[in-house]
């Protein structure tokens, strides 16, 4: 999935990364900030540099322990989809606050079976509404076969 962000590199802020995939974006010639995913439902911000591309890895679920924990249960949230749902807020949040004009938020997430059209139209629907009050908009989304489902990549760009 890192091979669908632009091949210019540059820093990407990569939250809920994973060694793979870190190591798949330096390839592409991106250097990797690693944000712990918990660490964005405790604090929701990221005080570094402007970056070129944020990517959300939401193939592990937040764990919320600790202060994360804390702050899901603060906002009512009691389920891996609600703790899922609310990184993927925050995070189009954060990405309006650090994305350079022209970067991309990279949105991936795993299904347990291929996407069809009422699927992708539910997934569009959902980074359409959580793009809204930012200067964000979507831009694409692709699919690819993994393990035993699918892969899901949905990008927008700052404008």
């Amino acid at each position: 999935m890192a091979g669908l962000l632009p091949a210019q590199g540059g820093t990407v802020l990569e939250v809920g990364g994973r060694v793979d995939g870190t190591l798949a974006l330096e390839k592409r010639g991106w250097r990797a900030v690693a944000v712990d995913a918990n660490a964005v439902l405790a604090q929701g911000a990221f005080g570094g540099e402007a970056v070129d591309a944020v990517t959300c890895w939401l193939l592990e679920p937040p764990l919320g322990s600790g202060v994360a924990a804390e702050k899901l249960r603060a906002m009512g949230l009691r389920t891996t989809d609600e703790a899922r749902l609310a990184l993927q807020t925050l995070v189009y949040r954060l990405a309006d606050r650090v994305l350079r004009d022209g970067g991309v938020l990279q949105v991936v997430d795993r299904f347990p079976e291929a996407l069809d059209e009422a699927r992708s139209t539910g997934i569009l629907r959902l980074q359409r509404a959580q793009a809204r009050g930012t200067s964000l908009e979507f831009a694409s989304m692709d699919a690819r076969p993994h393990d035993a489902g699918v892969l899901v990549s949905v990008r927008s760009r700052k404008t």
